[in-house]
């Protein structure tokens, strides 16, 4: 999304088409085989009578009376609809998701506000699309191994934070193993005060069992049954009893992603249909997929490949264990990480598990029941039983014998509406041709309109920049600096973002006097929703309000620290830090998805070019400005990400525009600046 640094776009709206017809409510299934996957049932031929979108009634010649549609089913075979316990939700998905016979998925946080609204049921069904539970965003601490991440350093930051998140009545919480002790346990007891599950990687300095015992629901990675410091190439003959046995015991679910593991040791790009795959991706994750494979294969020797294949072979092995030990294991794809591929991953990890020896009927059932009683959905999902939601696959052949035909399903029906495998194929094709224009969109350039300008102020500066991941624009920004009355200035820009121009724009103005900040408007339009950030200097503190389309979201905390500046993914706070001196501590608001707001302490340093180079809390920066002060570009690196910023077009119109402090100028030409502290000491007095 705008708001992040990530090596792809998220598309929380999905691509347009009309409208889902309304589902028949009454619906009777008749002649196929019924796996119910309900515990002691065989499967049997029966027929399933659907009402308002649930199970009525399972059995043999069922009469139902009044208006129903019926389907012939006969010689079909009928499963409940599969989960997919571990994604990273992106809504063009959904068409993917359900012509692989997926009818709810677990995302594992990201872009909290959107998550929460597209899991609305109206928004599940405008598609449709499978039902969704997600963490809204996951929890990491400093630096984040995401860039969507909510970084929360202490137990006092869960304490300001999580209150937040849990108003949005998400799921279940989603930690990430860089999360310190301390808030890692906060944040367990609070969820747990809300009667809310915690699920993720293993905490880096945990062994397993004592992860267990400290509260961790679920987890994630087959990593996680690996002793702190220990790696499967040096893993002692038995040295995974002691996680198995911990894990068995507890009954907390892992997901282990086995398949994300042994994809690494492919060349996807030898695929003949490589191509038929991408195109039903976003530019985005073309991009970012093929990347990651030629960066891969480049130190993909025979050596590498071979260790490779043995911690593949180890951890279908430790799978097998856990299995015979009776550990509750959870089928998640990891999707969309590079080619695992929305739907059909899950379905390449759910045959991994055939080859590690689990039992293909164990491994559905794991897939279906095992996974609605993990999520605490017994009975909802997962069965097909009276009262749960009548999601359903029917495939040709009997799935027990062979889960590969689970991956070619002739319906689907998510909430009790009807999909022929026509209609998953429109649905398909029209992902497809919304794809292909979205490339044709990205030849042409991106008209950004004039950021908000006071009618008082003098423009000294204008300029436009093009952001880009893994060589796809992410956005487009005009920015402009502008001297108003009384020696104020501000600092304004709009942002569009690619692949859907006008309806994602972000616009911000931020204004200094006497370079203090004083003040800071931010609105994101999204769709048909506005979100707003309002921020003050006044009464010696930052007083800041959020609003979603004109009603008051928060009123947080006031700020007793002044910020520099305010960072929401424009270009307008490095104009600003450019104006600042070198300090080791520069407190910045940074506003996260949702625009929670943070204040957080940045390093500003030149290096031996001149360039600007910021730690931040998530990352590191750097940015080059021009003789009159423009961006002539910009890098921003989060965890696995990275984003380049390139300067287009600048304007000083005549004047200085607006250079560098005298002593960046100095560096920049070759002289030797103050270090930070001591510039800090000086300013200070």
């Amino acid at each position: 999304m705008l708001l992040s640094v990530l090596p792809f776009v998220l598309a929380l709206v999905p691509p347009p088409q009309a409208a889902a017809a309304e589902p028949p409510r009454r619906l009777l299934l008749t002649g196929a085989t019924v796996h119910s996957m309900v515990a002691g049932e065989v499967p049997r031929t029966a027929d399933i009578w659907i009402e308002d979108g649930h199970v009525r009634e399972v059995g043999p010649g069922l009469q139902v009376t009044g208006e129903v549609t019926r389907i012939d089913l006969a010689g079909k075979h009928v499963v409940p609809g599969l989960i997919d316990a571990h994604v990273n939700f992106d809504a063009e998905h959904d068409p993917l998701y359900l012509a692989a016979g997926i009818t709810l998925v677990r995302d594992m946080g990201g872009d909290r506000m959107p998550l929460v609204a597209e899991r609305a049921p109206e928004q599940r069904d405008r598609t449709p699309g499978p039902a969704l539970i997600t963490a809204g965003s996951a929890l990491d601490g400093d630096p984040p191994a995401s860039s969507t991440a909510v970084v929360l350093r202490n137990a006092h930051a869960v304490e300001d934070y999580l209150p937040i998140l849990l108003e949005d009545q998400v799921d279940f919480l989603a930690v990430l193993p860089g999360l310190p002790e301390d808030a890692w346990k906060k944040s367990i007891d609070l969820a747990h005060e809300k009667k809310l599950t915690v699920h993720g990687p293993r905490p880096m300095a945990l062994a397993l069992g004592a992860a267990i015992e400290g509260g961790q629901d679920g987890f994630v990675s087959i990593d996680s049954l690996l002793p702190p410091g220990t790696f499967w190439n040096n893993l002692a003959e038995h040295g995974l009893d002691d996680a198995v046995v911990a894990l068995a015991r507890s009954r907390a679910p892992l997901v282990p992603l086995l398949e994300a593991s042994a994809l690494r040791l492919a060349d996807q790009g030898k695929d003949p249909k490589v191509d038929l795959t991408l195109e039903l991706l976003a530019p985005s994750y073309e991009s970012w997929w093929r990347a990651e494979l030629s960066a891969r294969l480049a130190i993909l020797d025979q050596s590498s490949r071979e260790g490779g294949e043995a911690v593949v072979a180890h951890q279908s092995a430790a799978l097998g264990k856990l299995f015979d030990a009776g550990a509750r294991l959870l089928p998640g794809s990891g999707s969309p990480q590079p080619w695992l591929f929305p739907g059909r991953a899950l379905h390449q990890e759910l045959a991994r598990w055939v080859r590690a020896g689990l039992p293909p009927v164990a491994v559905l059932e794991l897939a279906t029941r095992g996974a609605a009683e993990a999520l605490g959905l017994a009975g909802e999902r997962g069965t097909i039983q009276k009262g749960a939601w009548a999601d359903l696959v029917v495939v040709s052949g009997d799935p027990t014998e062979d889960l590969a035909r689970l991956a070619d399903p002739d319906w689907v029906f998510v909430r009790g509406r009807p999909l022929a495998r026509a209609d998953l194929e429109a649905g398909l094709a029209a992902l497809a041709a919304h794809q292909s224009d979205r490339r044709a969109e990205l030849a042409k350039p991106i008209d950004v309109a004039a950021p908000p300008t006071p009618e008082d102020g003098v423009v000294i500066l204008e300029g436009t920049v093009e952001s880009e991941s893994f060589g796809t624009r992410v956005s487009s920004e005009r920015y402009r600096v502008i001297r108003l009355p009384g020696g104020a200035v501000c600092y304004s820009g709009r942002v569009i973002t690619q692949g859907a121009p006008g309806d994602h724009e972000l616009t911000i103005e931020q204004t200094t006097r006497d370079g203090d900040l004083e003040q800071v408007s931010v609105s994101l339009h999204q769709g048909e929703s506005v979100l707003q950030y309002e921020g003050l200097w006044t009464a010696e503190t930052w007083r800041m309000q959020t609003r979603l389309n004109g009603q008051i979201l928060e009123t947080a905390k006031p700020l007793r620290e002044r910020p520099l500046c305010l960072e929401v993914g424009s270009v307008t706070s490095l104009l600003m830090l450019g104006q600042q001196s070198l300090r080791e501590r520069a407190p910045v608001v940074q506003l996260y998805p949702g625009f929670d707001a943070e204040l957080v302490a940045w390093r500003i340093e030149l290096d031996d070019h001149g360039d600007h180079q910021i730690r931040t809390q998530i990352g590191q920066r750097a940015f080059r400005v021009s003789d009159i002060g423009a961006i002539e570009f910009a890098l921003d690196r989060i965890g696995g990400g990275v984003l380049r910023t390139h300067g287009k077009s600048s304007d000083a119109f005549g004047g200085p525009g607006l250079p560098l402090p005298a002593e960046k100028r100095a560096h920049a030409a070759g002289g030797t600046p103050a270090p930070a502290a001591a510039t800090e000491k000086r300013e200070g007095g």
